[in-house]
């Protein structure tokens, strides 16, 4: 008896979206689960742990690739900066550090959060504008030989306030000639050593 034969027209599709919409929704695969990138023709395999955009695309060797998203950081044992963005690798949460403790966005859009660095990143450059370049220069002069005369070279470019310590600590008062704005004399009673603070 012959063996009747039925062929069954079926469309196997596979879990597809546009990079955008993944990267918006970025869902956990299913372990063997293949996602589909319809814009660029790229494919992720899920393993039913990671989150979309932790997953590395397929090369054509079937190996992973490297991910379209280049800023995932731990947050394991991070203490983090304030106004800045993380990813946490445990559970792709998008984080940021309020100063005291990190707080999950509300937002995961990659969009978003690249809006949000961009707006971290020009209020960072606003306040190195305010900063100044260089703080106040200052000098610490050691003489570790006793002398009544003290030559100190600083080179602060400016004549400097001077307050001279001896050995123990204790505030001592001389005569100062700040001969130029490199290099000040400091004429004493009697010898000792100690430092002198220039600013």
């Amino acid at each position: 008896m012959a063996i009747k034969r039925r062929h069954v027209k079926a469309v196997i599709q596979l879990r597809r979206a546009t990079e955008k919409e993944w990267i918006e929704v970025n869902p956990i695969l299913r372990v063997g689960e293949p996602a589909l990138s319809t814009d660029v023709y790229k494919l992720k395999i899920g393993d039913g742990k990671r989150h979309w955009y932790a997953i590395p695309y397929l090369n054509g060797n079937g190996s992973g690739g490297d991910s379209a998203v280049q800023f995932i950081t731990t947050t394991e044992g991070l203490v983090g900066e304030t106004d800045c963005l993380y990813i946490n690798k445990v559970d792709q949460t998008a984080l940021i550090w309020n100063g005291e403790e990190f707080e999950e966005l509300e937002s995961t859009s990659i969009d978003d959060l690249k809006n949000r660095m961009t707006q971290a990143e020009l209020d960072i450059d606003e306040l190195e504008k305010q900063i100044p370049q260089s703080g106040d220069k200052n000098y610490v002069h050691k003489q570790s030989v006793a002398s009544s005369e003290w030559t100190i070279v600083h080179n602060l470019g400016k004549y400097p306030s001077i307050t001279v310590v001896d050995s123990a600590g204790t505030v001592v008062v001389g005569e100062i000639v700040l001969q130029t704005t490199e290099q000040a004399v400091i004429s004493f009673n009697g010898a000792f050593s100690g430092k002198a603070y220039c600013n």
